[in-house]
């Protein structure tokens, strides 16, 4: 896994004091995967077969990522004088 974090919250996360337990591999309750499954951009992102390779420009997470990228990211830097 992969997370772009910015550096304010990379600051926030360091300063938190631990222990931390370590829960990616820990099962989510059944009864919350079938709540979620009610909503159709969940099952698209769960389901391993849920979207095809061009679906991604129009999913809503992929879409919201790519655009504060460009926007609040390249865009900014790419206005700067040199």
């Amino acid at each position: 896994m992969i997370m772009s974090i910015s550096v304010k919250i990379q600051e926030e996360l360091l300063a938190l004091q631990g222990p931390f337990e370590q829960e990616i591999d820990r099962p989510v309750d059944e009864a919350v995967i079938e709540r979620l499954m009610k909503l159709a951009e969940f099952r698209k992102a769960y389901d391993e077969n849920g979207m095809q390779v061009e679906d991604f420009i129009t999913f809503g997470s992929s879409n919201r990522t790519i655009d504060q990228f460009i926007n609040d990211g390249w865009n900014p830097l790419a206005s700067k004088k040199r």
